[in-house]
């Protein structure tokens, strides 16, 4: 999903690609299958060039397709298995191998408030079924939607361990994610779509963009 930004989804969407088509996700399995290997068979019994890259990187991962499912007619669940083998000179052990599931949900139409709340309570229903994982599962698509409106289920959203990194919204004439938005982090996105909105407005956004990351950033050095 790193490739999608606000500017080539909104070209995507002047050209009339299908939400589905813009946000479909790679199902191919990703990184070394030796690491799925490590699941049943002891780690220093692999190939020696697997052994030692894992001693050089300190982290090996595979990352597989499961399955996919429609939830209703306006979401799909990917399920991906994430095997991932660590090696630390300073544990006893040395090698480890742990699995993890990675749940991505993709709206396959611009959805409405409605629509969105009620998909979000049904990704934190599916994500019951498997057991809680440290990593947030990803809620992807686009939305008819203002940022006051998410604003208000937000904090529902991330306690549900679900991220809006890849979902988008239109945010004064710019489109950009909601995690962004709230980050103070679209500033690549207002300076990609800059001819959308007056020479005024762009200033006025940028500005408020960056006022917005100075106090996330002040939130999170308070914090420690």
């Amino acid at each position: 999903m790193n490739h999608l930004n606000g500017k080539n989804i909104r070209s995507g969407l002047e050209l009339e690609v299908p939400v589905e088509q813009i946000f479909a996700i790679n199902l191919a399995s990703e990184g070394d299958i030796r690491v799925k290997n490590c699941e049943n068979s002891s780690i220093k019994e692999q190939e020696k060039d697997f052994i030692n890259a894992l001693k050089r990187d300190g982290i090996q991962t595979y990352k597989e397709h499961i399955n996919t499912n429609q939830l209703n007619e306006t979401m799909l669940v990917s399920v991906f298995k994430i095997h991932t083998v660590t090696f630390s000179k300073y544990n006893k052990n040395q090698f480890d191998y742990y699995k993890d599931i990675q749940l991505v949900f993709t709206n396959n139409k611009i959805v409405s408030f409605e629509e969105f709340c009620f998909n979000i309570m049904t990704a934190q229903a599916f994500s019951g079924n498997f057991p809680q994982s440290p990593d947030f599962h990803l809620f992807n698509g686009m939305g008819d939607i203002s940022i006051e409106e998410i604003a208000g289920v937000y904090p529902l959203i991330v306690s549900g361990n679900c991220t809006l990194d890849y979902f988008f919204i239109y945010y004064k004439n710019i489109l950009s994610s909601v995690s962004k938005i709230f980050n103070g982090t679209m500033g690549d996105d207002v300076k990609s779509q800059k001819s959308y909105i007056s020479d005024k407005e762009y200033k006025a956004l940028l500005k408020e963009v960056n006022e917005q990351k100075k106090e996330v950033n002040r939130i999170i050095s308070d914090s420690f």
